[in-house]
């Protein structure tokens, strides 16, 4: 394998300082590009650690010893002498910033494998994967084993919204055919809010010697525009920030220079960054990276809190971060790992594990800080004491500093990237081998091998091949080992004793697994799509630990052992362990359950031994009327947002089985399309779906857009770039408008929606009952310039949305904080249409489903085979809807002469005389007995201080409370059982003597399990509302129309404006901040 990393006993050099020239080679250049020569110009407000000083100008036409004397531990990189040999040409044409000597990075191995680098001149040469990025012009590092694809200059927004960073890798499998695009993105990060935006590429050593190839890419720090910190921090409490040392959005003047080392034969590359401080005053950095999962999101870190796979997001109680000797992200198909550099500095002793720093996780990326420890004691010190803080770099003018790391790449076996990177640590370390049969003693294949030493840390882990045999690198100590297959554990966990060198044996025979077959048909005979749940009756046996399988990241309902989605086949295949169980069969709230009475017991009883097989055969049917509506999830994360993990044919899969019959592709800053794979499960009958996007801002909020149309050519099918790079971040007015323009069409509907309105409202400080904002567009990256209305307004609301999420999950808090927003905004005659949404990112966790969406499209449209998209985006722009959890019903308000209006549309009412008709339709297993009336409510009822909550419930205007009565049942099918749903009309009289607004609830006391695995989700519905003209001149008079005109009151002003913070920054509001921003999805 080689030698493992360069640089003497600390990490946090090499240190070097351009501005020490001496002569060596007039013919040699240690040589600054054109662009390392230019301050960088900004639209973007940005602060500069000083000017840039251009001392290294006479680098152009003399060598240079590119070297620091102030410190001989670390090895002399020289730019002059023999830099022809090791970076190629460095003429004044070069476009390498920061030459360094390359020697030290380069290795001389036995491999008879060719290395070579490129540009991609066709879609042919790029790697296929539910995630690829790459694109013809982009560069290749490839040899026999790896393919590496570096994005190009171009920007796409994402959590490393610039280029210069590998975005697809390919690994090259044991029998010889490559995988699917196997990795994320790893950025480089300084100062927790900059990144490297790269200029210029350049090829300094091609592998056509048999060496190594080298691919220079040189540019700048910009802003890491994903992220927003000091918006967020001033947010939450002014002045908090300049408690922190570290300042996000102060850039610092320096020139990069990233050196991509491939050799012949080796799994990883080498990642050489070279920092210079190109400003006048010394640079104080906090470096480290960013690294998103891009599909592979189980990690693993042998180290980390949890024993090895998952991770504790960034909080209250979890300030510090995990240590990092290295990270992974593994997938069903492959994965890749990050491997820092190491410090001596934190290594406890000569016995431990390398670490390089610290990583956090939160919201589906990993962020490291090297060099330390610690992430709350780093945030904490002091402007004095950071600027001799161990870990972090120091640079002076001129001096250059080296950030060095290992990208590896594998395939579904964790230990072809765990291997190598033990190898390249040079540890101490052996081998545990072994081979895994069943019972009568065949080989397993497929199995997955776990070593978990002394601490109960989980170290490595590997599959076994087609003749059960599996292989594995390991530190030296002592282990236990264990394997698993779906259903099947082994029955003893070996314990074994590894020396360096040596290697030990631990066969394995696992458990005989239980298994159900599952049957699912309607009464007509016909296989349906479902969902199986199968829970434990006691404590659920042999369950994964966090030492073999990521049980954090989508982690199963309490006391749930499987949960599968059944496809269009009707047909489920589930293995378990040997036990009691319960089996339910569902579809979503529109279905009937089986067995008949799971609500009740949780199902059918199953007591399976070892080895045993049963089959049953599981009867549903759909039993709720939603005719003329159509049931849809506005708010869906997949595999192409950084925090899921949930592949298409899963996804789709999953709903299928939820009976949701519209599926909308709302993945972070990602427009993808779910209809190919609806496709290719010949699933079209059952479910469509629409394509769309999530656009993800940290400061203004997320704004789901849809229908939109995908763009295959560009990296992320076309999403908004609303950072704009170095110009001033969008508006919501202009994020809107460039979602009504987006499809070339201007007589085209878009679905425009605030998504969890508690990211949008509080931070822009925002007035919903006038239409105004109090926040500062400064502190937002917005232009400084803009105003609003007049007065108090800083002019960033925008009534150009068309849909607002009253419900995103389960939180009924969270319902009545938005309802109130959403009240004030229609009491002033602007009505957006209230939504019901899962926001689902996993599988498990947060099912797909419920809540849903219900739009009313009429009976030409409302099935998914002749779902139209003009017309559903239409109806759901137009009050048209209502949103529920779990009850469907519908509205009708009739006047005296006979007259009739629904959701969205003004009923003449003269006499003021109006009949509510609430017509409720739900499955005879759901209960609900009450209906809500909400019209012109007050305003202390409703209207918050700008940007203010309030969770309470809201009061009803009047309440109804019914009765089903067995008449009310109604059978709709039978066969194996009888299937019925509740259906009743309630006539409720309604008094209207000015315009009016009527909102109507439907909701139950009683929980909806095992169709939502919670008990705690009690039936709540609510409609969008219907308008009553009481004056003959149409509905022009809101009930709040005076109110919204007036400015605001001094006291609402004063509750606008949060308390600036003062005294120093703690533990306690460090995790108060994380825990209220860390997690919007």
């Amino acid at each position: 394998m080689g030698v493992g990393f360069n640089g003497g006993d600390r990490f946090l050099a090499p240190r070097h300082k351009a501005g020490n020239i001496r002569v060596t080679n007039t013919s040699q250049h240690c040589h600054l590009g054109p662009s390392a020569m230019k301050p960088t110009l900004s639209l973007r407000p940005r602060l500069l650690l000083g000017s840039v000083a251009i001392a290294t100008v006479a680098m152009l036409t003399m060598g240079a010893t590119c070297g620091s004397d102030s410190n001989e531990n670390f090895p002399l990189i020289d730019a002059g002498g023999d830099v022809k040999s090791d970076i190629g040409d460095t003429s004044p044409s070069t476009r390498v910033a920061v030459p360094i000597a390359l020697d030290d990075y380069l290795e001389d191995n036995e491999s008879t494998d060719t290395v070579k680098v490129y540009q991609v001149e066709s879609n042919d040469e790029l790697a296929d994967g539910p995630v690829t990025e790459a694109r013809v012009g982009d560069w290749v590092l490839e040899n026999g084993r790896v393919k590496l694809f570096v994005e190009g200059t171009d920007r796409a927004m994402s959590p490393c919204p610039w280029g210069g960073n590998i975005v697809d890798a390919q690994y090259k499998r044991d029998d010889g055919t490559w995988t699917d695009d196997v990795t994320g993105e790893i950025c480089l990060m300084v100062n927790v809010g900059q990144t490297f935006a790269p200029e210029e590429f350049e090829v300094l050593r091609d592998g056509s010697d048999g060496g190594p190839a080298v691919l220079a890419v040189s540019g700048r720090l910009e802003l890491l525009d994903f992220l927003n910190i000091s918006a967020m921090a001033n947010d939450y409490a002014p002045g908090i920030l300049d408690r922190v040392a570290l300042d996000p959005d102060k850039i610092v003047p320096a020139k990069l220079t990233r050196y991509l080392i491939l050799h012949p034969g080796d799994t990883g590359v080498r990642v050489v960054t070279a920092l210079r401080n190109d400003g006048e005053e010394t640079a104080h950095m906090a470096v480290g990276h960013l690294m998103r999962g891009g599909a592979h999101g189980n990690y693993f870190n042998p180290l980390n809190s949890l024993g090895g796979w998952g991770y504790r997001s960034l909080g209250a109680d979890n300030l510090n971060g995990d240590t990092l000797p290295f990270v992974a992200y593994a997938g069903p198909e492959g994965g890749y790992a990050y491997l820092p550099k190491p410090d001596p500095n934190l290594r406890p002793s000569a016995e431990a594990l390398p670490r390089g720093g610290v990583q956090v996780s939160i919201s589906g990326v990993t962020v490291s800080l090297l060099g330390r420890d610690s992430v709350l004691q780093t945030l904490l010190a002091s402007e004095s004491r950071i600027k001799t803080l161990e870990g972090l770099y120091h640079l002076e003018p001129q001096e250059i500093g080296i950030v060095e790391h290992w990208e590896f790449f594998g395939d579904d076996k964790l230990n072809s990237m765990v291997d190598p990177i033990y190898d390249r640590l040079q540890i101490e370390r052996g081998t545990i081998a072994g081979r895994v049969t069943d019972s009568t003693g065949q080989p397993v294949a497929g199995a997955l091998v776990t070593a978990i030493d002394a601490e109960d840390r989980g170290m490595n882990q590997t599959r076994t091949n087609a003749d059960g045999e599996y292989e594995m690198t390991v530190p030296t100590g002592a282990y236990t080992v264990r394997a698993r297959l779906d259903g099947r554990v082994s029955r003893e966990a070996p314990s074994l004793s590894i020396a360096h060198t040596q290697r030990g044996d631990a066969d394995l025979v696992l458990k005989d697994p239980a298994r159900i077959e599952v049957n699912v048909r309607t009464p007509a005979d016909e296989p349906t799509p479902a969902r199986v749940m199968v829970t434990c009756v006691d404590t659920c046996p042999d369950m994964p630990t966090s030492q073999e399988r990521d049980v954090s990241l989508d982690s199963l309902p309490s006391n749930v052992s499987r949960i599968v989605s059944v496809g269009v086949d009707g047909q489920a295949s589930i293995e378990l362990p040997a036990g009691e169980y319960r089996v339910a069969v569902t579809r979503g709230m529109e279905w009937s359950i089986w067995p008949h009475n799971a609500a009740d017991d949780g199902g059918y009883l199953v007591d399976l031994a070892e080895g045993e097989s049963i089959a049953l055969d599981a009867e549903i049917a759909r039993v709720v009327d939603t005719s003329g509506a159509i049931s849809a999830d506005f708010h869906v994360h997949g595999v192409t947002s950084p925090d899921s993990i949930v592949r298409k044919h899963n996804r789709v899969k999953n709903f299928m089985g939820e009976g949701v019959d519209v599926l909308i592709s709302t993945d972070h800053d990602f427009i993808s399309d779910y209809g190919p794979e609806i496709a290719r499960q010949g699933a079209g009958h059952e479910i469509t779906s629409v394509v769309g996007a999530e656009i993800t801002t940290p400061h203004l909020g997320h704004f789901n857009a849809f229908p939109l149309v995908r763009d295959p050519a560009h990296r992320r099918g076309g999403a908004l770039d609303w950072a704009r790079g170095t110009d001033y971040d969008m508006t919501p007015a202009e994020v809107f408008k460039w979602v009504d323009e987006q499809d070339g069409n201007p007589d085209n509907a878009q679905v425009k929606q605030i998504n969890h309105p508690g990211s949008t409202i509080p931070p822009l400080k925002a007035d919903v009952l006038r239409g105004i904002t109090l926040a500062d567009p400064e502190t937002k990256r917005l232009d400084p310039s803009l105003t609003g209305s007049g007065g108090q307004d800083t002019g960033l609301w925008s009534d150009d949305f068309s849909a607002i999420e009253m419900m995103n999950g389960h939180s009924m808090g969270r319902v009545w904080t938005v309802m109130r927003w959403w009240l004030s905004m229609v009491s002033r005659g602007f009505s957006p249409t209230a939504t019901a949404v899962t926001d689902t990112h996993k599988l498990y966790s947060d099912l797909g489903g419920s809540p849903r969406t219900f739009v009313f499209v009429g009976d030409d449209h409302d099935t998914p085979q002749t779902f139209d998209a003009q017309a559903f985006a239409a109806a759901s722009n137009n009050n048209r809807a209502i949103g529920t959890n779990g009850p469907f019903f519908r509205v009708e308000l009739e006047n005296s002469s006979g007259e009739t209006a629904t959701l969205g549309e003004t009923l003449a009412a003269d006499d003021g005389q109006v009949t509510a008709r609430i017509t409720i339709d739900v499955p005879e297993w759901m209960q609900v007995d009450t209906i809500d009336v909400y019209s012109n409510l007050p305003a202390d009822a409703i209207v918050t201080a700008p940007g203010g909550s309030i969770d309470d419930p809201i009061a009803p205007t009047s309440s109804h409370p019914f009765t089903f009565e067995q008449s009310d049942l109604v059978e709709v099918a039978s066969g194996d059982h009888t299937h019925s749903h509740w259906t009743k009309t309630v006539d409720i009289p309604l008094d209207i003597s000015a315009d009016a607004y009527v909102v109507f609830v439907v909701r139950g006391s009683n929980h909806m399990y095992p169709v939502i695995p919670s008990t705690g989700v009690m039936p709540f519905a609510f409609s969008n509302p219907v308008f009553v003209d009481a004056d003959g001149n149409g509905y022009d008079n809101p009930p709040l129309e005076a109110l919204a005109q007036t400015p605001l009151e001094p006291m609402m002003l004063q509750k606008a404006a949060p308390a600036p913070f003062e005294g120093q920054l703690t533990p306690e509001e460090l995790g108060g901040f994380i825990e209220k921003y860390g997690h919007k999805h």
